[in-house]
């Protein structure tokens, strides 16, 4: 099972805590799949989005990714890669983002910050908070692809 963890790069999720909080979400998914025996074939990647999509070097023995954000999100990029790739997607995001064609049970979203704008989620999509990640990766293999 591959999972692609897509962390939101725009320029709202440039405060220095949120992406401390980003680096701690990415480092606690990754070691969810190392070490929880169900999760184990888990094959998981770090993918950066905001005018495009890029790989990210995985993390370092210490969680650390470097990020860099700015500018805005490029909704048809995300929606693009989703309808040609099969796999399974984790989007943290501060949900200033509209994702409206990603109605897909292999797609949750975990929120990040204190002005998240639950209007602009998609309510289809799947959500959980930043302190629930590890229902998030357990929810891409009970219900994913």
């Amino acid at each position: 099972m591959n999972i692609n963890v897509i962390i939101d790069t725009s320029g709202s999720m440039a405060v220095s805590w949120k992406m401390s909080l980003v680096r701690d979400l990415c480092r606690f998914a990754s070691d969810i799949c190392m070490l929880d025996e169900r999760f184990k074939e888990a094959n998981i990647t770090f993918m950066s989005w905001n005018e495009k999509l890029n790989n990210i070097i995985p993390l370092d023995k210490q969680g650390r990714l470097t990020i860099i954000c700015a500018g805005k999100n490029d909704f048809n990029v995300i929606e693009q890669y989703v309808e040609d790739n099969e796999d399974n997607y984790i989007l943290i995001s501060d949900g200033s983002c509209e994702l409206k064609k990603l109605e897909r049970k292999n797609i949750v979203c975990v929120l990040v910050g204190d002005e998240v704008d639950i209007d602009r989620v998609n309510l289809k999509l799947k959500t959980f908070s930043a302190s629930n990640v590890y229902a998030a990766v357990e929810y891409l293999f009970l219900e994913g692809i």
